[in-house]
């Protein structure tokens, strides 16, 4: 009895291990997302877009956008310097100064949800970025909890929505 016990709990925890351990396959669904959270890690907009529709290919439009230019006067450098465009890029290029270039990026998806026509999945996810500045040994990481809606059409699976939570 204690055997069978033994064998079922090793079975069991292999099984468990094999799909958290980054082994077992990924979906078509779960595959885009991480390529589309891979470019916006390493600021690839153009890029990211690829794998995007709907509200999530407007935030990767507003990432990439210059900061608009409201002249030369004082108050236009002021304006053009405080837009929200200008600080999101003044403050990605303080991070990527900070803690280095994007090296690495793991993924662990917590759950995947497909609707019953099998045309949306909703994923939570953990995505891990390894980044490293010259001459460092060890990486700096950042761990950024994600909420991704995936939509399948004629072209395949597109990120509809995204949502990023940063530890």
């Amino acid at each position: 009895m204690n055997k069978l016990l033994i064998l079922l709990l090793l079975i069991g925890g292999g099984y468990y291990g094999y799909q958290h351990s980054g082994f077992a396959p990924k979906s078509e669904a779960v595959k885009t997302y991480q390529k589309f959270a891979d470019h916006l890690a390493r600021d690839q907009y153009q890029e990211a877009k690829q794998y995007a529709t709907g509200p999530a290919l407007l935030a990767v439009d507003s990432l990439s956008r210059p900061a608009p230019n409201y002249g030369s006067s004082p108050v236009g450098v002021y304006k053009s310097a405080m837009s929200k465009e200008a600080i999101q890029q003044q403050g990605r290029t303080l991070t990527r100064e900070m803690a280095g270039d994007v090296g690495e990026t793991s993924y662990t998806v917590e759950s995947e949800q497909k609707t019953a026509d099998g045309q949306t999945v909703t994923l939570v996810a953990t995505q891990q970025i390894a980044r490293f500045r010259a001459g460092q040994v060890s990486p700096n990481l950042s761990i950024a909890k994600h909420t991704v809606e995936l939509k399948h059409d004629a072209t395949g699976w597109r990120v509809h929505s995204f949502q990023e939570q940063r530890n």
